[in-house]
């Protein structure tokens, strides 16, 4: 059995995956949503006052990955659409093998003090 952990933001629970969570668990995948710290007030604040990540932005960071998906949805499509987001786990399940990535990643270059840039 696959097994799937949602991690939820700073401004949301694992009472919003509930639905996401089950519709997964009822297509046969173990579904896991760990309670995290939420941080303070003021972060809470500034994350609610911060509201979504414009779309231009959205683009540019995706196009470093190789399958990228454009949904009309509201900034949580777990809670508003849940199906969009059952289908592409199961889709990633079903097509995975080991050590798949979706975005290429970049070795770090690490400074060592005194030595200038790495």
């Amino acid at each position: 059995m696959a097994a799937v952990v949602l991690v939820h933001g700073l401004y949301h629970r694992p009472e919003h995956f509930v639905v996401l969570a089950e519709r997964l668990r009822t297509a046969g995948t173990e579904v896991v949503v760990p309670e995290l710290d939420r941080g303070s007030l003021s972060a809470d604040t500034a994350a609610v006052q911060a509201r979504a990540i414009d779309p231009g932005l959205q683009r540019r960071m995706a196009s470093r990955c190789t399958d990228v998906r454009e949904w009309q949805s509201g900034h949580s499509p777990f809670v508003g659409q849940p199906d969009l987001i059952v289908e592409l786990v199961l889709e990633v399940l079903a097509t995975r093998t080991p050590h798949r990535r979706s975005c290429p990643t970049r070795p770090i270059r690490r400074r060592r003090p005194g030595l200038g840039a790495g």
